[in-house]
């Protein structure tokens, strides 16, 4: 799954949803907008916006220091801004422009998780969804609600808050009526994005229900300047076509639309980084893979490989994408070859060799680029062997390398030059020695015993 525009690694606490208690928050004070409530010439008005994004900004700037701790933080948000914002927003509901700047103050207190919680457990999403849906109209609103919303989505907690709103429904709504708005379409575009980015939580079935990738695949063709909804809305679709159901939903144009933001992207790691995970999961779909390797899906991931050696995460995905649009496709794996897709491999696991995923999906990708002849001869000519066994003496540590490394590893031994040559160099550090001390297990020891009966065959 592509990372999230805001990552956050706050437990989640009870879900808000089902739980209307919530947790214990600190106690917050009314005065402000009480002292509101009665008076609102534009004046006033301003001048309140002002204080309100000043204090946001203040906090937004403090909140990381290491001298502040947690609680203070919740307890300064709690008095000064999340209650104190959504008691004004309620009171002036009838006015756009201070709700525009309540807002983007809340997406700015919603960067911290902890306040996530608390601005959910006092209905904050709620009030954010209803202000949406009050004032449809106004763009500059749609995007600055959004904006708080993106933020809400990248917590669990959040994310099944707004999952359980039937939010991505307002999203789309939002993005439908104002298509040509960039900072909508942005800001929407990172609410999917973050929705379709956590497993558990329904999040991505929510957003496929609400025709959020055809809508995204939208907002990415009115919009080819923008390098950021180019990568979000890579990312949200890679997100959405990770889940195998959901990806056999997606139109084909959701897989044309990531080739084209890789094609005018070249050098922008975010773009290529999803766009590679795009079309790791895209490819997993049988239709879709033949569409991508005939519209160019394995140039664009070599390229995107050799433009970023040192970007692990792309690296890791790309290897997936060579791994599924080879899958059980003699031509695609030929083509791959052609292109240099083995040599690119390899070095991408020489490069980052202490990178667990990189090298799981490198195997990966050789066990099925090594399903042709051609191919198993030039990995061997290339080292790969050395590379795999290498790669296998160190997965005591990690399991779950065995089995991608030792599928590998078993259709290269189908040549019977390249079995030979294997054969010498498997020794005490290979698979024997895994199987003789319990190392291997599970499917990585059913493709270890595999291995070697094809080696003493």
């Amino acid at each position: 799954e592509a990372p999230v525009r805001s990552i956050c690694t706050g437990q989640p606490l009870r879900d808000m949803a089902t739980d209307p208690a919530g947790t214990r928050v600190p106690a917050h004070s009314p005065a402000l907008a009480n002292d509101l409530a009665g008076r609102s010439p534009n004046k006033l008005l301003r001048l309140t916006s002002v204080l309100i994004v000043f204090l946001a900004c203040a906090y937004a700037g403090n909140m990381r220091a290491a001298e502040i701790h947690a609680p203070f933080r919740v307890e300064v948000a709690s008095w000064f801004g999340n209650a104190a914002l959504l008691d004004l927003m309620k009171s002036q509901l009838d006015s756009p422009t201070l709700l525009k700047e309540c807002c983007k103050s809340l997406a700015v207190f919603a960067m911290d998780p902890l306040n996530v919680h608390h601005i959910l457990s006092l209905g904050g999403a709620n009030l954010v969804l209803e202000v949406m849906r009050m004032h449809s109209g106004d763009a500059n609103l749609q995007a600055s609600a959004c904006e708080a919303l993106s933020l809400f989505a990248s917590d669990p907690l959040g994310n099944r808050k707004l999952v359980f709103l039937n939010s991505p429904r307002s999203v789309v709504t939002a993005m439908k009526s104002h298509p040509t708005v960039l900072e909508v379409q942005s800001h929407c575009c990172g609410v999917l994005l973050n929705m379709a980015a956590i497993n558990d939580g329904g999040g991505k079935a929510a957003v496929a229900d609400a025709d959020g990738a055809a809508t995204i695949v939208d907002a990415m063709r009115l919009h080819p300047q923008s390098e950021e909804l180019q990568a979000d809305g890579c990312g949200a679709l890679a997100n959405l076509a990770s889940d195998l159901q959901i990806c056999q939903q997606l139109p084909n144009v959701s897989a044309e639309a990531v080739l084209t933001a890789m094609q005018a992207y070249p050098q922008a790691v975010s773009v290529q980084h999803r766009g590679c995970g795009a079309l790791y999961s895209f490819a997993l779909h049988p239709d879709k893979q033949q569409l991508l390797a005939a519209a160019g899906g394995i140039e664009a991931v070599l390229r995107a490989m050799r433009e970023h050696r040192g970007a692990a995460g792309l690296q890791k995905d790309a290897c997936g994408a060579l791994s599924s649009l080879a899958a059980n496709n003699t031509n695609a794996t030929q083509q791959a070859a052609q292109l240099g897709a083995l040599e690119d491999v390899l070095q991408a696991m020489g490069e980052h060799a202490s990178e667990v995923a990189v090298l799981h999906e490198g195997c990966g990708a050789l066990a099925n680029l090594a399903q042709d002849a051609g191919s198993r001869k030039k990995i061997a000519t290339l080292g790969g062997p050395t590379v795999l066994l290498t790669t296998l003496s160190e997965s005591i540590q990690n399991a779950r390398l065995q089995e991608p490394c030792c599928g590998a590893l078993y259709n290269m031994a189908a040549d019977s030059d390249v079995r030979r040559e294997m054969h010498l160099q498997v020794s005490l550090s290979g698979p024997r020695w895994l199987l003789a001390h319990g190392g291997a297990n599970g499917k990585g020891a059913g493709w270890c015993e595999r291995l070697l009966q094809r080696l003493e065959g």
